[in-house]
């Protein structure tokens, strides 16, 4: 093989290889989300209701948001939607189902975007009970919130959120939070529902393997090559 040939392929495999490690760069680099429901998930802290801003003591229900990546990566662009709101009444067979995507708010900041930074903590409020509420409960959409979702206030029953996360360079995620309402602000129940997919470090692994797989049989491949070469 001449000299200009072999140079030739050693630059093309090492693009090849700088090709195919790319991914695995990415998705041991770029910051990781991790959302919950915990005890500082529920908090009483005053609020106002109704297009008067009336004062009233409230209970807020909101999520846990946190950047775990593994280096010092902020997390930018950070937003939250409510994905799905399931209504299965306290009759047998009564259920109400949206698939809307409608922003959230963070907590206390109450804007749609913020960036994360490693290892901080933050919050979005999901709804919240007043004492002032008349046996209502409220939607934390802010000026988003369905004029269909009103009437919602009003009943009893079991409630399911579905809210997603996202960021830039994020693998969004998804969190599951049941909501039994009887009407009294101050007894209700809110559970995390069940995980319905893997873990993020099983799904990490499976990419990681993949990966290490393809880059390998790319090169076995690259050096058979190299061999039948005059």
């Amino acid at each position: 093989m001449s000299a200009i040939w072999r140079e030739l392929l050693t630059h093309l495999g090492a693009l090849a290889f700088g090709v195919a490690i790319e991914p695995l760069r990415l998705l041991l680099f770029r910051p990781r989300i991790r959302l919950a429901y915990q005890k500082d998930c529920r908090i009483s802290t005053p609020a106002t209701i109704g297009e008067a801003k009336y004062p009233t003591e409230a209970w807020f229900v909101r999520i846990r948001v946190e950047n775990r990546s593994w280096i010092r990566k902020i997390a930018k662009n950070c937003r939250a939607y409510l994905i799905g709101l399931e209504k299965r009444g306290l009759a047998a067979g009564h259920q109400v189902s949206f698939t809307d995507s409608i922003p959230l708010l963070w907590s206390y900041r109450h804007v749609e975007s913020i960036d994360l930074p490693r290892g901080l903590p933050a919050f979005v409020d999901v709804l919240h009970t007043a004492e002032e509420g008349k046996g209502r409960f409220y939607f934390c959409l802010g000026r988003h919130e369905p004029k269909r979702y009103e009437s919602l206030r009003d009943e009893q029953g079991t409630f399911i959120f579905r809210i997603l996360v996202a960021a830039e360079n994020v693998a969004p995620k998804t969190i599951g939070l049941e909501f039994k309402w009887s009407g009294d602000w101050q007894k209700f129940g809110v559970k995390k529902l069940p995980r319905e997919s893997r873990s993020d470090w099983e799904m990490a692994k499976q990419k990681a393997l993949g990966l290490v797989r393809h880059i390998v049989a790319g090169w076995e491949h690259f050096r058979r090559g190299l061999r039948q070469l005059p």
